[in-house]
């Protein structure tokens, strides 16, 4: 299956109408409106500290129905969080711990579906950049710190500590394509750049030109679709390739 993940301010609806059709020529697709956002209740925008839970929810939901193996795609904080989860809660191809063995017999819960690839659009290296260029005036980096400092005090952890640019580099060995837009004006494309020399060898960059924040798709069409989907299957088939000669052993 495929765990769609949208941007900031908005909700799942928009992107299962522009992403879904092609994605679901792939796989199954599953909509994931964050806390804050959508019909989802309230809560705090936190650009992946919180929504790795959101995430991980998803997952337990999943795999209680069976699905062994998901791919997740996101836009701007989608893909932000999307590349946090896979650091924080790890991929879920390492087995869990026996349990004790004098301990009470109960429900054993189905194993959280596998993260086999990750496809990030419009994503910046640091959480500061895409506030700082929304805001007008002066030091505008300055004040996104600031701000960002508050609400670290308020929830009692950091965003920025699992921001790309910290923790990109354990994706790897997860398939990960960033997409980026040369005309993003919120995240440069510079920054795209940066981030990609972040990752690990094995991750794929692209970038499109006249594309901006969040547009790629909108700009190059059939060919970002084609590139997606082409991504993903060859993902998805590795894994189920994977899965089945450990399942032979």
């Amino acid at each position: 299956a495929i765990l769609l993940l949208h941007g900031y301010s908005g909700s799942i609806a928009p992107d299962l109408v522009e992403y879904g059709p092609f994605l679901r020529r792939v796989a199954g697709v599953l909509g994931l409106d964050f806390r804050g956002h959508g019909e989802s209740d309230d809560g705090p925008s936190t650009f992946g500290v919180l929504e790795v839970e959101d995430i991980a929810g998803a997952l337990a939901w999943m795999g209680d129905r069976g699905i062994t193996r998901v791919a997740l795609v996101g836009t701007s904080m989608g893909g932000i969080s999307a590349i946090a989860a896979v650091a924080v809660l790890g991929d879920g191809s390492l087995a869990a711990a026996d349990a004790a063995a004098d301990a009470p017999r109960a429900r054993i819960d189905p194993p959280r579906p596998r993260i086999v690839a990750v496809v990030a659009d419009s994503v910046a290296p640091e959480l500061e950049i895409p506030i700082a260029n929304r805001l007008s005036g002066p030091f505008r980096r300055f004040t996104a710190a600031r701000l960002f400092d508050g609400a670290a005090s308020l929830l009692g952890a950091d965003p920025r500590a699992t921001e790309p640019s910290r923790v990109v580099g354990l994706v790897d060995p997860v398939p990960l394509l960033l997409i980026h837009g040369e005309d993003d004006q919120t995240v440069p494309i510079a920054d795209g750049r940066r981030l990609a020399a972040l990752a690990r060898p094995a991750t794929e960059h692209w970038s499109i030109p006249g594309a901006g924040h969040s547009e790629a798709h909108a700009v190059a069409g059939q060919d970002y679709e084609r590139r997606v989907a082409d991504f993903l299957r060859m993902a998805l088939t590795a894994a189920r390739r994977e899965d089945a000669e450990r399942d032979g052993d």
